[in-house]
């Protein structure tokens, strides 16, 4: 009696830690698709900043040109 408790205790310890497992793969690929999204999103404003000062800067050489 006393090794079947033992057991099925050991039974819902693996099952408990196996949720836990999952649970704490799935938050932290959860982590790294925010992080590369926020990461992604800064870069994209870091190229468009470039991009407007690029323009800003052939728009001035077009006028001193003319």
């Amino acid at each position: 009696m006393l090794s079947r408790d033992i057991f099925s205790f050991r039974k819902t310890e693996m099952t408990s830690l196996r949720c836990s497992m999952v649970l704490a793969a799935s938050s932290f690929s959860l982590t790294i698709l925010v992080s590369s999204t926020a990461s992604f999103m800064i870069q994209a404003k870091l190229t468009m900043g470039t991009m407007l000062r690029q323009k800003k800067a052939i728009n001035s050489l077009l006028v001193n040109a003319e």
